[in-house]
């Protein structure tokens, strides 16, 4: 099964999943900038950035570099169990830059 533990949980990781993408395409980075814990850990594009000050200076340039995106979720499973939760996220991008459009699958 792909998906366990409790439905409410389960849902609280679905929300949270739609508001990252809901402040990514509205370029909202206080919005975004609530899903991520005060120790989190981001890698994008192979960089790590540790610590969500650190995280949200650094998505915000990314966001002043596009005049659009889309940016959709799909959770493909999330197992919870106590207080922890693993799971996998498939995502599909796409921004209007400067220089032209770009995809990212993940």
């Amino acid at each position: 099964m792909n998906f366990t533990g409790p439905v409410e949980d389960r849902i609280a990781i679905r929300e949270l999943c739609d508001q990252y993408c809901s402040g990514v395409m509205s370029k909202d980075a206080a919005m975004w900038s609530e899903t991520w814990a005060e120790d989190a850990e981001w890698i994008h594009t192979g960089i790590s950035t540790k610590g969500k000050a650190a995280i949200v200076a650094e998505s915000s340039k990314i966001m002043d570099s596009y005049s659009a995106g889309a940016f959709f979720s799909n959770l493909g499973s999330t197992h919870i169990t106590g207080h922890r939760a693993t799971g996998r996220c498939h995502q599909f991008e796409l921004f209007f830059f400067a220089n032209g459009p770009a995809w990212f699958l993940s």
